[in-house]
C-alpha cells in the first residue's frame, strides 16, 4: 500500500480534498459530475430516501449564520426513487455550536419553503447532509454509539420509538471516526469516506479505488490538473478564502477577533501568494486569488 502524505501543501497535491468546501465544491458542485452526487447522497441517505435525479442546482451563496461559520457548501433540489421532491443543503465546517446551527438553519429554510396562504402539505422535508473531519462533541461524550461513522437525527417519539412524519432530518459524517485502511474498506461507502479523508494525500489513484468503477470517477474528478482554467482559478480562490477564514480563527483564539481575523488574512495571503509563485503560477492569477497587488507579488 503507497504510504500517506498527510502533510502536502495545497499547491503541490495531485488531488483535491472533499474535506476542503473548495475541494468539494470544485467537484461536488459541477454539474457534469451529477451522477457522482447522486451516489454519494445515496450513500449517506436513509434507504426510503434514495435520490433519483437532482432537478436544481440552488445558488444562494449564504452570508455567514454566525461570527464563527461559514456559508452553505451547496444547496439541491432532488427526485426520490418514488417521485417525492426533497431539499437537501449540504454543510462542511464545524464550530463550537454545529449541531445547533444545523437545526436552525434547516427549519429556517423549512419555514421559508411555504407561501403564505399555501397549505402545510405542500412542505418538502429538508435534509441537511454535513461531512465533518472531527466528530460532534456531545456524541463523543455521551459515549453511547461514539463508534458509528454516519449519525442521522429525526423527530421520534420518546417511549414507543415511533418517527414522526419526515420534517427535517440532520446527517453526519463522522470522519473522525473513521479508521479503515484502505485494504481494509469491503463497500462503496467505505471507499468513500476512506477518499473523503485521505484522497488528497496520494500521488496517484491506489488500486482498490481503481477497481471500482464510480470510485474511479470520484478520483479522477478530484484530479486538481483535470481542472479547467477556470474552474483552477476558482479552486484557488476558494483555497484561499478557506485557509484565511481558518488562519483567522486561530489568530482570533490568541489575540481578539477582529484584530485576529486581520492579521491572520495578511500573513496568511503572503504565505499562500509565497506558495503559488513557487509552484510557477503567473503573477496575475496570484494577485486575483489572494486579493494583494500585483506588485507585491513580483515583489516576493
Amino acid at each position: 500500500m503507497e504510504t500517506l502524505n498527510t502533510n502536502l501543501p495545497i499547491e503541490t497535491r495531485t488531488f483535491a480534498s472533499l474535506l476542503d468546501d473548495a475541494g468539494f465544491k470544485a467537484v461536488m458542485a459541477d454539474q457534469v459530475y451529477k451522477p457522482l452526487l447522486i451516489g454519494l447522497l445515496n450513500e449517506v441517505l436513509p434507504p426510503h430516501d434514495r435520490i433519483a435525479d437532482i432537478v436544481q442546482y440552488l445558488d444562494r451563496e449564504q452570508g455567514l449564520d454566525t461570527v464563527n461559520s461559514k456559508k452553505t457548501v451547496l444547496d439541491l433540489v432532488c427526485l426520490t426513487d418514488d417521485g417525492r421532491t426533497i431539499d437537501i443543503e449540504i454543510q462542511r465546517k464545524k464550530d463550537a455550536y454545529f449541531f445547533q446551527r444545523c437545526f436552525y438553519y434547516a427549519a429556517g429554510y423549512y419555514h421559508r419553503k411555504l407561501s403564505k396562504g399555501d397549505k402545510y402539505k405542500l412542505l418538502k422535508p429538508v435534509y441537511v447532509i454535513s461531512f465533518l473531519a472531527g466528530e460532534l462533541s456531545f456524541e463523543k461524550n455521551d459515549g453511547k454509539k461514539p463508534d458509528k461513522v454516519i449519525t442521522r437525527y429525526m423527530m421520534q417519539e420518546e417511549t414507543s420509538k415511533i418517527f414522526a412524519p419526515t420534517t427535517i432530518i440532520c446527517i453526519f459524517a463522522q470522519l473522525g471516526r473513521f479508521n479503515l485502511k484502505l485494504e481494509e474498506c469491503k463497500t462503496r461507502r467505505d471507499l468513500l469516506l476512506y477518499w473523503f479523508k485521505y484522497g488528497d494525500t496520494y500521488e496517484t489513484l491506489p488500486q482498490e479505488i481503481k477497481d471500482d468503477p464510480f470510485m474511479e470517477r470520484v478520483g479522477e474528478a478530484c484530479r486538481i490538473a483535470g481542472f479547467s482554467d477556470e474552474k483552477y482559478e476558482t479552486y484557488l480562490l476558494d483555497m484561499k478564502t478557506e485557509l484565511d477564514y481558518e488562519w483567522g480563527l486561530d489568530c482570533a483564539r490568541d489575540e481578539g477577533l477582529e484584530e485576529g481575523l486581520e492579521r491572520g488574512r495578511e500573513e496568511k495571503a503572503l504565505e499562500t501568494a509565497r506558495n503559488f509563485k513557487a509552484s510557477g503560477i503567473a503573477a496575475e492569477i496570484i494577485a486575483r486569488c489572494v486579493g494583494l497587488p500585483i506588485e507585491t507579488i513580483l515583489a516576493l
